[in-house]
């Protein structure tokens, strides 16, 4: 694998005080969405349940690996491991689906950006206060420190960490950058298990869906 290393504009409580500042952080040539467990069995697990009511915030499809959220929701995802993860990150980033897509950045409508209200807000946010905003050729990454996960049964580790989606797969009113924003387009949801010089050690990628009802919309999938 190729790599470079870019200076990239970094929101966060490590930036001091809220305010941006550039460091250098290295970021894969190229996004996968592959799975790929490797060597720490990297993995994402849900709450399941045989019948989700209508107004649940969160439901996940086992058959289709697709989860449905509701949007501007804190949505718990739960990070496992069969060895510590504690020396590693997180890089979690919101992509188009479709590989003619793939190269599109994932923007919030302009109504669910918060930009008439003076507020940028992107598709994707993180409740963690030390959680790092990257922005990387207009892509949006989400980098999480995993030193604070919990011990779990043999040498496992794990961490639950809350994000929210700020904008709805169905919205197509026009985004920041002029197009129809994600207008119905299939997302997937990255989460890649890395070192802290960007080397990929694990990999977990869903299909998502943000809608008004995600009770609703799942016994579409079912």
């Amino acid at each position: 694998k190729q790599w470079y290393q870019r200076r990239v504009r970094v929101h966060g409580s490590q930036a001091g005080q809220g305010q941006p500042t550039i460091i250098p952080i290295v970021i894969e040539q190229e996004l996968r969405t592959d799975n790929m467990p490797g060597a720490y069995n990297f993995d994402l697990k849900f709450e399941m349940k045989s019948e989700y009511p209508k107004n649940y915030p969160h439901c996940y499809s086992r058959e289709k690996d697709t989860l449905i959220v509701k949007d501007q929701t804190s949505i718990p995802f739960s990070l496992v491991s069969t060895y510590s993860m504690r020396e590693f990150r997180v890089r979690v980033t919101a992509v188009y689906s479709a590989k003619d897509q793939f190269h599109i950045p994932v923007l919030p409508c302009n109504n669910h950006s918060g930009s008439s209200q003076g507020i940028a807000k992107e598709f994707v946010s993180c409740n963690n206060v030390n959680a790092l905003d990257v922005k990387e050729d207009d892509r949006h990454h989400i980098l999480l420190s995993l030193v604070h996960c919990r011990d779990v049964s043999g040498n496992g580790t794990e961490i639950v960490e809350n994000f929210q989606f700020n904008c709805r797969s169905s919205c197509s009113m026009k985004s920041a950058s002029g197009s129809k924003g994600i207008n119905n387009r299939p997302l997937s949801l990255i989460f890649q298990l890395e070192t802290n010089d960007g080397v990929p050690v694990g990999r977990r990628v869903i299909s998502l869906k943000v809608a008004v009802s995600p009770g609703r919309d799942i016994t579409t999938l079912m």
